[in-house]
C-alpha cells in the first residue's frame, strides 16, 4: 500500500480502503469467528496494523489523530469490527438448514443439561455466537427459508424479469410512450413500497395499482400493511408477488401482464432462484406465474424509475405510503432487517467507544484546532470523499480537515518552516486558507455560489467539510487552489526563499 499511494499520487483513497478490506483485514481477520472473545493481546496487534494502513488510504501524516481517522475512512476499530463479525456469522447461522452441522452442534450445546453441583463450564464458542443476536429475533416468528426447495436442474422462472440499462429519466420517456400506444390486450400492475416515519406509522407499506393501458382506468388497488420489522425492500417484492398473484386470479388467454417495480434489488431477487432470504416470496411468485401460464397469459416483470412523475407508480406510492398508518398483517421478522439491527449495533458500539475513549476528555481542551471542536462524530458506510477524486486533492481535503497537513500552522510546530504565517500576514491555518485567505478570494466566491445552489448559507468548516454537497464544492475549490498539497507548499516556500535573497540583495546594494 505504501508503494501504491502517497500524498500526492497512486491509488484513490477508496480504492485502497477496497484494497485493505479486501486483502488485508480478510486474512488478519480469518477464524476470528473461532478465536475471538474480546482479548486484547489480539485488538492491540490488529489496531497497530490499522492505524497504518488508514494513514495511507486518508493520505495524511503520522501524528494525525487515529480516531477521526477511523471516522472519515468509515473503518471501525478492529474490537467493533471483529465483535460485528460475530453477529454476521450468527446470522448466517440462522439461514442455515437446521440438519447443518454447524447449526445441529449449537442446538446440542443449548439443550445440554448442567449437573447440579458442578462447576459451571466456559461458554462455548458455538454458544457465545448463538446468543450474540439471540435478543434480536423470535424464532417463532422470523422468516423461514424453504431449503434445498430448487433443484440445480430447475434454475429457471415461469415469469420474465426486465431491468433496463437506461437511465432513470430515458426509462420514464419510454415508458409514458408506451403508454400511449396503448398497447392492445395488456394490464398494467403498478407496485411500490414505503416506509413513511410518522406518529400513526405501524410499519412498511404495501401499494398495488392496478390500470388498462386502453382506457388508463385505475381497475383494481390494494395496500397492505407488512408490519415493523421489515424494512422497504421486503415491501418492494412482497408488492410484485402480489401483483403476480393477481393476475393468476384474473387471467385468460391472449393477455400480457406487465407487473412494475421500482426496486432493482427486489426484481433481481425474484429473478434469481435459491435459498436466500426472500424465497417465501419468490415461491409464491413463481406458483402463481404458472397459474397465469396455464391460463394462457404471460407475465413480466419490469423495472420503472420512481418518482418520475409515471401515473401509475405515483398511485402506487401514495397508496403505500397510506398503508404504513393500517394495521399489520404480521409480525414476521426478515433476515434483511437482522441484517440491519446488526449494523446498528455496530455503530452504537463504535460511537460508545468514540465517545468513551480518553482523548474525548482531553482533546478538546488542549487543541483549539482539534476534530471534535469542529465536527461531530458521525459514523458512515463510506469514506466522504467520493469515488474517483484523485489522490493529491483527497490528500489535501483530509489534511485540511484533520489539522494536520502542509499548512505552517501545523509544519512550523514541528520545526519544518521559520514561521506560521500565511504570505497575508495571518496565521496560515485550516480555517485561514478555506474561509478566508485573500490570495484565493476569486474561487472562494466561486465555491460560496456553489454552496448557495444547494442552499448551504453558512460558509464554515463544518459546511464545507462535514456535509456532502460541501465537500463536492470544497474539492472543486481545492482543485483550482491547489492549497494544502505538497506541490502549493514547496512552491510558496521557494518563492518566500526568493523574495528573501532577493531583499537581502537590495541590501547589500
Amino acid at each position: 500500500m505504501s508503494r501504491l499511494a502517497n500524498n500526492s499520487k497512486g491509488l484513490t483513497p477508496f480504492a485502497l480502503r477496497q484494497l485493505y478490506t479486501a486483502c488485508v483485514t480478510s486474512i488478519a481477520d480469518y477464524g476470528s469467528t473461532i478465536w475471538w472473545r474480546g482479548q486484547a493481546q489480539f485488538t492491540t496487534l490488529l489496531q497497530k496494523l490499522q492505524n497504518l494502513a488508514i494513514r495511507k488510504i486518508l493520505g495524511v501524516f503520522k501524528t494525525t489523530p487515529i480516531l477521526p481517522m477511523e471516522v472519515e475512512s468509515a473503518l471501525p476499530p478492529p474490537e467493533v469490527r471483529l465483535s460485528s463479525s460475530l453477529r454476521t456469522y450468527a446470522l448466517r447461522l440462522l439461514k442455515l438448514a437446521p440438519s447443518h452441522p454447524v447449526n445441529h452442534a449449537t442446538n446440542k450445546l443449548l439443550n445440554t443439561q448442567i449437573t447440579p453441583g458442578k462447576k459451571k463450564p466456559t461458554t462455548p464458542q458455538l454458544q457465545r455466537i448463538h446468543s450474540s443476536i439471540s435478543n434480536l429475533y423470535d424464532l417463532e416468528n422470523l422468516e423461514q427459508i424453504s431449503h434445498f426447495y430448487f433443484p440445480p436442474w430447475e434454475r429457471q422462472t415461469p415469469y420474465k424479469v426486465h431491468i433496463s440499462k437506461l437511465s432513470k429519466e430515458e426509462e420514464a420517456k419510454v415508458h409514458l410512450r408506451l403508454l400511449q400506444n396503448n398497447p392492445n390486450n395488456s394490464i398494467f400492475i403498478y407496485t411500490d413500497a414505503s416506509s413513511t416515519a410518522t406518529e400513526n406509522s405501524q410499519g412498511i407499506g404495501v401499494g398495488l395499482s392496478v390500470i388498462s393501458p386502453q382506457s388508463s382506468i385505475i381497475h383494481y388497488e390494494k395496500k397492505i400493511n407488512i408490519g415493523p420489522n421489515k424494512l422497504v425492500y421486503n415491501g418492494e417484492v412482497e408488492g410484485a408477488t402480489l401483483a403476480v398473484e393477481y393476475a393468476a386470479k384474473h387471467a385468460r388467454p391472449g393477455i400480457h401482464f406487465h407487473i412494475y417495480s421500482d426496486n432493482q434489488a427486489g426484481l433481481w431477487r425474484l429473478k434469481t432462484t435459491s435459498d436466500h432470504p426472500g424465497q417465501d416470496c419468490q415461491i409464491r411468485a413463481i406458483k402463481a406465474a404458472r397459474k397465469v401460464a396455464s391460463k394462457g397469459a404471460n407475465t413480466t416483470i419490469h423495472w420503472v424509475p420512481g418518482h418520475t412523475d409515471i401515473p401509475g407508480n405515483e398511485k402506487a406510492d401514495k397508496l403505500a405510503k397510506a398503508a404504513t398508518t393500517i394495521q399489520p398483517s404480521t409480525q414476521l421478522t426478515s433476515f434483511a432487517m437482522l441484517g440491519v439491527k446488526i449494523r446498528q449495533i455496530q455503530n452504537k458500539e463504535w460511537h460508545q467507544k468514540l465517545t468513551t475513549h480518553p482523548a474525548h476528555h482531553t482533546e478538546p481542551s488542549t487543541n483549539q484546532h482539534s476534530y471534535r471542536r469542529e465536527f461531530p462524530w458521525k459514523i458512515l458506510s463510506k469514506p466522504r470523499v467520493p469515488q474517483g477524486t484523485k489522490r493529491e486533492i483527497a490528500s489535501a481535503f483530509y489534511q485540511l480537515k484533520l489539522g494536520h497537513g502542509y499548512f505552517k500552522s501545523y509544519l512550523h510546530n514541528l520545526g519544518h518552516t521559520n514561521n506560521n504565517r500565511c504570505r497575508c500576514g495571518r496565521q496560515e491555518t485550516p480555517t485561514h486558507l478555506l474561509l478566508s485567505c485573500p490570495e484565493t478570494g476569486d474561487a472562494r466566491k466561486v465555491l460560496k455560489r456553489n454552496l448557495l445552489k444547494h442552499y448551504i448559507r453558512e460558509f464554515t468548516m463544518k459546511s464545507l467539510l462535514h456535509t456532502t454537497k460541501g465537500v463536492e464544492a470544497t474539492l472543486d475549490f481545492l482543485r483550482t487552489t491547489k492549497i494544502a498539497t505538497r506541490i502549493w507548499h514547496t512552491q510558496r516556500v521557494a518563492e518566500e526563499e526568493k523574495e528573501e535573497e532577493d531583499e537581502e540583495e537590495d541590501e547589500e546594494e
